[in-house]
């Protein structure tokens, strides 16, 4: 059975459950109206079923694979991240300063699951990337979001998770340390291990 994005269920959600077309009309997402927001969806709807949804075969059939010191992509996954790019779905929230849409975390939301929905093994880089760009935008330095958001945004760069304890693997649950607050940041001296 093919793939087809849930577009009119996600559009039926924002509209019914989370009244999106009320907040839009009050200006809560500022010029943005329902048929602009629709629009957005259903193309973001149509590239995960055409272009993301069919990675899913050839990852279950060949898999990234570790060779000689790399790792080798599944046949496919760099061109649709390339298309991905290239269609400017890096910044759907993004700041339109860095060349993003600048559209709410509503409309973010709504094509990241249509991303997740398609195939989960790809949606995992643009989820990345796109806290990458939120924890950038909201506490990055002028000269910090100048160098990287552009970058993020177009998707000549992506986020990463680093998990810097070696038990912990994707396990997060298994993360022994935690940040403490100092003031108005992180301070990484007050960095403590949960088990002593």
């Amino acid at each position: 059975m093919d793939y087809r994005s849930p577009v009119a269920d996600i559009l039926f959600s924002l509209r019914h459950v989370a009244g999106f077309d009320k907040a839009a009309a009050d200006g809560v997402f500022g010029e943005l109206d329902g048929e602009t927001a629709s629009a957005v969806i259903e193309e973001a709807g149509r590239f995960a079923t055409q272009a993301i949804a069919p990675l899913n075969r050839i990852g279950d059939l060949e898999g990234a694979r570790w060779d000689n010191g790399v790792v080798r992509m599944l046949a496919g996954f760099a061109a649709v991240f390339r298309d991905w790019a290239q269609a400017g779905w890096g910044g759907v929230t993004g700041a339109a300063e860095f060349g993003g849409m600048g559209l709410p975390h509503t409309i973010g939301a709504a094509c990241t699951e249509l991303w997740a929905g398609a195939s989960m093994s790809f949606s995992l880089c643009p989820l990345l990337n796109e806290g990458a760009i939120n924890a950038l935008s909201a506490y990055g330095g002028e000269e910090l979001r100048r160098l990287y958001l552009g970058k993020l945004i177009k998707g000549e760069w992506t986020g990463t998770m680093n998990l810097t304890e070696p038990q912990a693997g994707s396990d997060l649950g298994a993360v022994k340390t935690r940040a403490g607050q100092a003031g108005s940041g992180f301070d990484a001296s007050r960095w403590a291990s949960t088990d002593g």
